[in-house]
């Protein structure tokens, strides 16, 4: 194997499979990135742990065909200290990888023992008749930064530990929930087939996605073996889909509210950031007392102190009492775009709906705590 390819297209694909080959193993070979070179002028890099796998593709100058697996770390930070420019990669006896910097003002060279893909996974391949629906790249990656934030870190409730997709209709959404909060965002896309689909992404593969996606263009998405493969550019990112049985989501929204109000996005923030100076620390809990055109946001810490301040509202109700937790609230005001927002209500104890002023895109919902 021998090729010659730009080292920042290089450094990049290998630093995306980051993500897998630093996952626990007992296959260390699982901890290498394989290099593919073919007579297309191509360079094929790939990552795979069992669960996900991540195929990227790059132009090379190829002089020789081969193949070879290479740990991923030590190829990277060797990667890093190359300057830009073309880099010269050639297998010699041994499957010891040489690397060569063609940058004539800097003759740096690294030589790096390889391992045969022998054992390597085989790729599997995309195949389009399984293709379910096509989306904006950068649209799919704002469905992920709304609502990954609220998936469940708690391995004992395993479904909760990714985002259900949802595909019916002319409508896809996507769902966490972590057991306090819900985040749902639902969009409308070309379902000329009619496709209907429910499965549960892992929370890394999203994340991946979010990390890998940034510039706009096509996202293919396909469904097959229960596996999920995501199509975009010259990547192909594939991963198993959690099984079981994700929560009726719809049990966690209110048909209808009673009460509302809305304030000002900084304002609330500002509110909670005083507020989790004196919280207590376990809980995070912030009392909200909500009156006629008035919140009263308030903590207090018995072995600290206490304190309170008021913030303008639009809200004509009766009297109301919450308790909240300010991180999980803090989290979902990071994602909020809009100056105002709304906060939708019925009892004390009753779920809280929280969503951008005159927008019904997306919705966050949040479980009340006991008031003091």
């Amino acid at each position: 194997m021998k090729f010659t390819c730009d080292r920042d297209e290089f450094l990049t694909l290998v630093a995306d499979a980051e993500p897998i080959t630093g996952t626990k193993t007992n296959f260390s070979i699982l901890s290498n990135v394989l290099l593919e070179t073919d007579g297309d002028g191509g360079l094929t890099i790939m990552a795979d742990n069992m669960e996900t796998t991540l195929i990227g593709k790059i132009k090379a100058k190829v002089v020789q065909a081969g193949a070879v697996t290479i740990i991923q770390t030590k190829l990277l930070n060797i990667l890093k200290q190359f300057p830009a420019g073309d880099v010269l990669v050639e297998m010699v006896a041994g499957e010891k990888v040489k690397i060569k910097s063609l940058d004539k003002k800097r003759n740096a060279r690294a030589a790096i023992k390889g391992t045969s893909r022998s054992n390597f996974p085989e790729i599997r391949n995309y195949d389009e008749k399984n293709q379910v629906a096509t989306i904006d790249k950068l649209y799919f990656r704002r469905m992920i930064q709304k609502t990954i934030f609220a998936v469940s870190n708690d391995n004992s409730q395993y479904t909760l530990n990714g985002v259900l997709f949802e595909m019916k209709d002319s409508f896809m959404k996507m769902i966490a929930i972590d057991g306090r909060r819900l985040a749902l965002i639902n969009t409308t896309f070309a379902n000329e087939d009619k496709k209907e689909l429910s499965v549960i992404i892992p929370q890394q593969t999203l994340s991946m996605l979010f990390k890998i996606i940034n510039t706009e263009g096509p996202l293919s998405i396909a469904f097959q073996d229960k596996r999920i493969f995501f199509k975009f550019d010259k990547i192909l990112l594939s991963s198993n889909l959690l099984e079981g049985k994700f929560p009726n989501y719809n049990m966690f929204i209110p048909a209808r509210h009673e009460n509302f109000f809305t304030a000002n996005t900084d304002d609330i923030k500002k509110a909670i950031s005083l507020a989790s100076v004196l919280a207590d620390p376990e809980t995070y809990k912030m009392n909200w007392f909500v009156d006629e055109n008035t919140l009263k946001v308030s903590a207090q810490n018995s072995e600290y102190g206490e304190s309170d301040e008021d913030v303008f509202i639009q809200y004509s109700g009766k009297p109301v009492k919450l308790g909240l937790n300010f991180k999980l609230l803090g989290e979902i005001l990071k994602e909020v775009e809009t100056d105002d927002v709304e906060y939708h209500f019925n009892a004390a104890l009753s779920p809280v709906m929280i969503r951008e002023k005159n927008r019904n895109e997306y919705f966050y919902i949040i479980m009340p705590m006991k008031t003091d």
